[in-house]
């Protein structure tokens, strides 16, 4: 496990949101995460969370569940 940790800290990096966005989502819980992606500057979205997949898209991400984003950078 703690191999497997070591290899997903390895591909993050800590995000501090300086301004709120003011995003509006289906679930409010969701907005802060909407908030991170657009601070990290992120061209896609992985999730499975049905309320930010009906979103489709906010300032420029695409939200995209896991079976979809393979899909999709083969094209670019």
């Amino acid at each position: 496990m703690d191999e497997l940790l070591r290899i997903y800290f390895s591909f993050s990096r800590l995000v501090s949101v300086k301004t709120k966005m003011g995003i509006k989502s289906r679930d409010p819980a969701d907005n802060n995460i909407l908030e991170c992606a657009i601070a990290s500057e992120v061209d896609y979205f992985i999730s499975g969370d049905q309320d930010l997949l009906v979103t489709k898209e906010v300032e420029g991400i695409k939200i995209v569940n896991s079976r979809e984003f393979p899909e999709m950078i083969s094209r670019v």
